[in-house]
């Protein structure tokens, strides 16, 4: 089993071999590279796939070549649960408290506000504090909406939104 996207390399010490190849289920072939002792072989994978190993000289070629199968762990989606409370004595605050969860851990967490009838401006964000390697993690956060340019906080609208540490 590997996650999604991992670099997987290959090292096969083969004797009297001229030629070694990776044969995959959907009819990609990687020719090996020989080096020293050694056939190296390199690639990333998003899905589970089978593959062959073939080998040659010039006497044979792999009738019956060796097969294999690796399973890749797909990489889903960052989570988050959100749950807000207004400031009973100043109606401007608000209290957010949740719950962000992902298999890998995170990239990035951030609140995002804006006005509601903003057509062209980006909204501006703040850096919300979490551990990147905590999965799931609770989330706890205050904003103070009376400093934002707006006449009242129902004309904002506003987001939380995390970011997943893939590459892919």
């Amino acid at each position: 089993n590997v996650p999604a996207g991992t670099a997987i390399s290959w090292a096969f010490k083969a004797r009297e071999t001229n030629a070694l190849s990776l044969f995959f289920a959907d009819s990609t072939r990687y020719e090996a590279k020989k080096t020293d002792e050694f056939y190296h072989a390199d690639t990333s994978l998003l899905r589970s796939t089978g593959y062959q190993v073939l080998l040659a000289n010039e006497n044979f070629s792999s009738e019956n070549p060796i097969q294999y199968r690796i399973h890749v762990v797909p990489d889903l989606y960052p989570e988050i649960q959100i749950q807000e409370m207004r400031d009973s004595m100043d109606m401007n605050v608000f209290y957010f408290n949740g719950m962000i969860r992902d298999d890998y851990g995170f990239k990035s967490l951030r609140f995002y506000y804006e006005s509601a009838d903003a057509t062209t401006e980006k909204p501006q964000f703040i850096n919300v504090p979490f551990n990147p390697n905590q999965s799931p993690q609770e989330l706890y956060f205050a904003f103070d909406f009376s400093q934002f340019e707006c006449e009242n906080t129902s004309a904002i609208r506003y987001y939380f939104e995390v970011g997943d540490n893939d590459a892919i």
